[in-house]
Parts: structure tokens; C-alpha cells; sequence
């Protein structure tokens, strides 16, 4: 089934008007609510006599943990690896900040660039490095 419906409105509230009494008056009319049949109410089960409480079994003998093996603790000559957020943007604004301008050029020439975002990852330490130096 196809249906072709062409509105016309002089506004956006001509046209919401509209559409709320076509969807109005095409709405299937509301499913009449069923109503769950009642349930047969079950009988209360018969009370027992009170049975007397089993006795308590000993407690076990408490086990020893076992001792935790040692950590081993990071290996500090492993260098993190930099990135340009948090150690390149720092030493350039450290640089600039201390020397000038001049100062982050010259050492951005010599990296062949003219913005320290265009170095190569592969290059950072050694950038970093020029950077620190620099603003010494």
C-alpha cells in the first residue's frame, strides 16, 4: 500500500497543526484493556510443629593463607613514550615563555619544521631534548 500526502503551510505551527489532526483522525481507535482473569486464591499451607534446630557442626580449623608472592617493581629504565600533549606543548610554552619567539624557531629549524606539531613521533626525545636545552 502507497500512500501521497502533499500539505501546504503558510508557517512551522500551520504545518505542526496539520499534522496533529491528520494523526488525530487516522489514529487506530485504543485497544479495549484486558484484564488478567483472577487468580484461585491457594489454601494456607497447614502450620508443623516447631522441629528442634540440628546441632552445630564444629567449626573447621582456620587454614593459614598463603604467603603473597612478591611484586616485582617496574623497570625504571624503560622510557614511557612521549607524546605531544603532555611533553612537547610544555617545553615549547616553557621556551617561548623564558627566551621568546626566536628561540622556539631557531630550534624548530634545525628539526626542519616551522611548527613543533609537523615533528615526527620518532623525533620527540630528541626535540624535547633541543627544547630543554634551549630555554636553559
Amino acid at each position: 500500500m502507497s500512500l501521497t500526502l502533499t500539505l501546504t503551510a503558510t508557517s512551522a505551527y500551520d504545518l505542526r497543526e496539520q499534522i496533529l489532526a491528520l494523526a488525530a483522525e487516522y489514529a487506530p481507535a485504543a485497544d479495549p484493556v484486558i484484564q488478567p482473569a483472577p487468580k484461585a486464591k491457594a489454601k494456607p499451607a497447614p502450620i508443623k510443629a516447631a522441629e528442634p534446630a540440628p546441632a552445630p557442626e564444629p567449626a573447621p580449623e582456620p587454614v593459614s593463607a598463603p604467603e603473597p608472592e612478591p611484586v616485582p617493581e617496574p623497570v625504571q629504565d624503560a622510557p614511557r613514550e612521549l607524546t605531544f600533549e603532555d611533553d612537547i606543548t610544555p617545553a615549547v610554552l616553557s621556551l617561548v615563555n623564558s627566551k621568546g619567539r626566536d628561540a622556539i624557531i631557531g630550534v624548530l629549524s634545525a628539526f626542519g619544521i616551522t611548527r613543533a606539531s609537523q615533528c615526527n613521533i620518532s623525533d620527540y626525545p630528541a626535540l624535547l631534548a633541543a627544547l630543554q636545552e634551549a630555554a636553559r
